[in-house]
């Protein structure tokens, strides 16, 4: 696997399929997970300040979960069609070009809310590398189930 930062989305992709992680305040067998109720929690509000379009959050790797997200919280887990999300590392339609400004780049809350409309327009949710993480964000709401741990 590349090194923390660099993964491919195939890196994670078992028979077609990507395993996502959500830590949520519950303790159901069951739960539904979202976009409404984005920038709800301290976590997301940041986010949410980068771009305001709706969506859900989710590790595609238990490592690289964050300590901050972690205290009171159950582990909810499900897998989506690799095919239903876009990488956009790999920008396979190009459509980060197509958003970026020609000066300004990726500002908050202008051209990242449009990749997301666009990235939304086919793709149920996105992949993408942060600094300490890999991450899928869902712009559809999605039933995860309670992982049982070790």
């Amino acid at each position: 696997m590349n090194t923390l930062g660099e993964a491919k989305m195939s890196d994670y992709i078992d028979g077609g399929n990507i395993t996502l992680y959500h830590f949520a305040p519950t303790d159901e067998e069951t739960i539904e997970v979202d976009p409404s109720r984005f920038g709800q929690q301290g976590y997301s509000r940041r986010e949410k300040e980068r771009s305001s379009y709706p969506r859900s959050f989710f590790y595609v790797n238990l490592d690289q979960a964050e300590n901050m997200v972690k205290p009171g919280k159950t582990l909810f887990t499900l897998d989506i069609p690799a095919n239903k999300l876009y990488s956009l590392a790999e920008d396979p339609d190009g459509l980060v070009a197509e958003v970026r400004h020609p000066v300004y780049g990726f500002r908050n809350d202008i051209e990242w809310t449009k990749l997301f409309k666009r990235i939304h327009e086919n793709y149920d949710g996105t992949y993408y590398s942060a600094p300490n993480m890999d991450l899928v964000v869902l712009f559809e709401p999605v039933e995860a189930k309670k992982m049982e741990q070790e």
